[in-house]
């Protein structure tokens, strides 16, 4: 039976017009705990001490936890999708400005705000670095004692115990004969950009509801886009098998790669362990931008590209520095050669998250022609001066082949082109 021509009606379209919706931040649960963050003001500085005291003192504040707190009930309080380098609360200091220290449960949310800026966060400040290019400096500050690679990524898994540096990830790529590319005329460029931060501000703000409904089974309700992810990390904090784990997610009020692997649901499982109590985690719009973000710092260099007649590329090595990033893309296929580095380092700044493709290069800049070289660069004499998604097209019904990158990806570039155009 063919479904070509017919009308299929989304199913959630009246609820999402209408606004009856269900969304998780709507969800309550019976005896139910509300959660306010308190964060750091700076980017690297020691912990000196929390004094929760006036917080404490304000009616309907059930508890002010800190990382000492999670770390007697959680023995290895650190998580993250590539590397486990985000404790649930600061222990002994803060790396960028936004991090969680403390959180205040109360009865009600108004409470828990109100009382988590009563709490007093005294700090020893500590060199910072805020620029990925800097952070690959050999004296730089150091951001991370050591690397601890998660489980979600196996080709990360030789960098763990890695210390004394803050390049988390060297890799290269490779592609034909770079030196037989540039025999001939042609047209170099020379380029070097900068991306600004982005941040993915979806219309409903990040939010998690933790339950232990039995000493050994747990409900997490949140509005995640990685809900097994969320259950595998979990499961992993607690030292419990998945099944033991349930999350659920509701609609979801946008995303856009923001609400990937976790985010709040460790810290709302933490606190409703601690309470043995439900607890709501739920940030404001403004916190989203302390959450989640692409970096400001994010710097792409790339360098002397030559435009080989008739229309055949060729590139001389580039550099590229992302913090965070993890894979590289190869050049599209006509590309006659190519020879790139690119580095992973953490900054002092919030973890980031790709709108696109979560840490990875834009396959139209794997070392050959990219979008800013061929629409701010006036074409030399004899090019055709097509625009790149029509030239790019017509690359990849003529792929040549793979390219091999030492970090173990090899793909074909032309294919790669094709999910960028």
């Amino acid at each position: 039976m063919s479904e070509i021509g017919r009308s299929r009606p989304v199913l959630e379209a009246r609820s999402k017009v209408d606004g009856t919706a269900d969304y998780v931040i709507n969800h309550f649960r019976h005896r139910m705990l509300h959660a306010a963050i308190v964060r750091s003001t700076q980017p690297h500085a020691v912990l000196a001490g929390i004094d929760s005291e006036s917080a404490r003192a304000i009616q309907g504040v059930h508890s002010v936890l800190t990382g000492q707190d999670v770390a007697q009930v959680i023995k290895d309080p650190y998580y993250g999708p590539a590397f486990h380098d985000q404790p649930i609360l600061a222990l002994d200091k803060v790396r960028y400005v936004g991090e969680p220290v403390a959180v205040v449960l109360a009865e009600e949310r108004h409470v828990a705000l109100a009382a988590a800026a009563l709490v007093d966060v005294s700090y020893r400040d500590l060199p910072a670095v805020f620029d990925a290019v800097a952070a690959c400096v050999e004296d730089a500050p150091q951001v991370h004692e050591s690397l601890r690679p998660g489980a979600a990524f196996a080709d990360l898994r030789h960098l763990a115990g890695v210390s004394g540096t803050n390049v988390a990830l060297h890799t290269r790529l490779r592609h034909g004969d770079q030196d037989a590319a540039w025999v001939g005329d042609g047209q170099v460029f020379e380029h070097e950009y900068q991306t600004q931060q982005v941040a993915h501000a979806p219309l409903e703000s990040h939010c998690a509801i933790a339950e232990f409904v039995r000493p050994d089974r747990l409900e997490v309700e949140s509005g995640t886009q990685s809900p097994s992810f969320v259950r595998l990390e979990l499961a992993r904090l607690l030292g419990w098998r998945e099944n033991q784990v349930r999350v659920m997610v509701p609609y979801l009020g946008g995303g856009f790669g923001a609400k990937l692997y976790m985010k709040l649901e460790a810290l709302a499982v933490a606190a409703a362990l601690i309470a043995c109590r439900p607890v709501r985690v739920a940030i404001t719009m403004d916190e989203q931008f302390f959450t989640i973000s692409r970096h400001a710092s994010t710097r792409e260099s790339r360098r002397s590209r030559a435009i080989l007649p008739p229309g055949h590329t060729a590139s001389r090595p580039c550099r590229s520095t992302r913090a965070p990033s993890t894979p590289t893309a190869p050049p599209p296929a006509r590309c006659a050669g190519s020879a790139s580095r690119r580095w992973c380092s953490p900054t002092k700044a919030m973890p980031t998250r790709s709108p696109q493709r979560w840490g990875s290069t834009r396959s139209s800049c794997g070392g050959a022609i990219c979008w800013p070289t061929v629409t701010c660069t006036p074409p030399a004499p004899g090019l055709n001066p097509q625009p790149p998604r029509r030239s790019w097209s017509c690359l990849v019904r003529k792929c040549a082949g793979p390219s091999r990158s030492t970090a173990g990806r090899g793909r074909c570039g032309a294919a790669a082109v094709s999910q960028s155009a």
